[in-house]
C-alpha cells in the first residue's frame, strides 16, 4: 500500500517533466487579433522543438493588452 501511495505522489512530477524536456526553439506561426469573436486581441503562437526527431510541436495562447 505504501508503494502505491508514493507512486501516486511520484506520477505528476513525472508526467511534468516529460511534457517540459523540449526545446522549442523556431517559430512556426503567430498569428495575433480578435481570433475568438470577443472584441479582443488574442496572440496564438506555435512553435517546434527542431532538435527533436519527433518535430514536437508547442501552441501557446494569450491575450494582448489593449
Amino acid at each position: 500500500m505504501k508503494k502505491a501511495g508514493l507512486l501516486l505522489l511520484l506520477l505528476p512530477a513525472v508526467i511534468t517533466w516529460g511534457q517540459s524536456s523540449g526545446t522549442f526553439n523556431v517559430v512556426v506561426k503567430k498569428v495575433k487579433g480578435d481570433l475568438n469573436k470577443d472584441g479582443k486581441d488574442d496572440l496564438v503562437t506555435v512553435m517546434q522543438d527542431a532538435g527533436s526527431s519527433a518535430g514536437t510541436y508547442t501552441i501557446s495562447a494569450s491575450r494582448t493588452a489593449s
